[in-house]
């Protein structure tokens, strides 16, 4: 109260101190301006943080041997989003596996706590060793993590298979078209193993050859052995089926094939040939020489008809045998059970 009534009483005071009060109220204002200005200056970056599970990645498997790829999970604990690269790191020796890496896109991209797997696939080594290659992963703002990736590589166990039989035998009639019966082969030591399989006649016939798959450890696949007789004449034949690719050696299935004559007296015959070479003849020409060979296509003792090279002359019927091609009788040259020689007649398709 009394210094209003000073101010009152000195009207020229009062109007100077109105004035100072008001330059020190604009200068406190823009003290607190600076002062937020300089707090929000002062308060640092979200840092681009992440993790990476597991911290580390261990593999053992046999040299030369098959292994199960594994995954590491990046996530992203920061408030914002990063990117996060990662590096292998190089072998240091010849002997040592390498790595490959698989993710949905390289680098990641990943939002607040959005996370992403990585796969690891180490390729398989020749060498025996323990051996550590790093993974580097990094994101944008230098924060990076290390994983140690290590690999037991342990000798290589050498492969061995058996077979579940050393010999099998078919026996039926001529012209039987496909006699099948299975073996088994198995692997014993322990390892995998690629198999091939091979035989060593034509009328062996193998199902399935072996795919990429092979055999398992302690696994075993069944495989089919057939035999054609559709073009072979009676009597009694041997073969040989041989499995490689494992360390203990070949394996040797021994296969006898006894081709019975027919089981009745119809005439039987194979595919048409060139009387001259022998070649198959799918579409024979008019006027072209074949031969047929099989059973009971003509007389026990051969009877042949006077030929002058052409078929002027040639009979249709000889010694009880008549051949027709295309529904047209064939002109004769030859005729015996095993085996008929005649001419391909006019008016036939080739």
């Amino acid at each position: 109260m009394t210094q209003c009534l000073v101010l009152r009483g000195n009207v020229s005071y009062a109007l100077a101190f109105g004035r100072r009060f008001a330059r020190c109220n604009l200068t406190m204002k823009l003290a607190a301006y600076l002062l937020l200005w300089a707090t929000c200056m002062a308060k640092p970056i979200a840092a681009q943080t992440f993790t990476v599970s597991p911290p580390a990645l261990s593999f053992s498997f046999r040299a030369a041997g098959v292994f199960a790829p594994q995954d590491l999970t990046i996530t992203n604990t920061s408030p914002v989003a990063i990117d996060v690269a990662v590096t292998v790191g190089t072998p240091s020796s010849p002997g040592m596996p390498s790595l490959s890496l698989s993710a949905q896109n390289l680098p990641l991209h990943l939002m607040p706590q959005q996370f992403a797997p990585v796969t690891v696939s180490p390729t398989h080594s020749g060498v025996a060793g323990i051996y550590t290659i790093n993974l580097t992963f990094a994101s944008s703002s230098s924060v990076s993590q290390v994983v140690p990736v290590q690999f037991s590589v342990l000798p290589r166990i050498p492969s061995a298979i058996s077979i579940s039989t050393p010999s099998l035998d078919f026996a039926g009639p001529q012209f039987t078209p496909d006699l099948a019966k299975s073996i088994t082969i198995a692997e014993t030591a322990g390892t995998f193993v690629q198999p091939s399989i091979s035989a060593d006649q034509p009328w062996i016939i193998l199902e399935p050859r072996f795919g990429a798959t092979g055999i398992a450890p302690g696994s075993s696949i069944t495989t089919v052995i057939e035999v054609n007789g559709s073009y072979l004449y009676p009597g009694t034949r041997t073969g040989t089926v041989t499995i490689n690719g494992a360390d203990n050696g070949p394996q040797k299935v021994a296969i006898r094939f006894t081709v019975n004559p027919p089981s009745s007296n119809a005439p039987a015959f194979w595919s048409p040939v060139n009387a001259a070479s022998y070649q198959l003849l799918n579409n024979p020409w008019p006027d072209e020489i074949i031969s047929l060979f099989g059973t009971n296509l003509g007389p026990e003792t051969g009877a042949a008809a006077d030929f002058d090279g052409t078929t002027t002359g040639l009979p249709t019927s000889l010694d009880g045998t008549t051949l027709r091609i295309g529904g047209i009788a064939a002109p004769l040259i030859y005729v015996q059970a095993g085996q008929i020689n005649a001419i391909v007649p006019h008016g036939v398709n080739p």
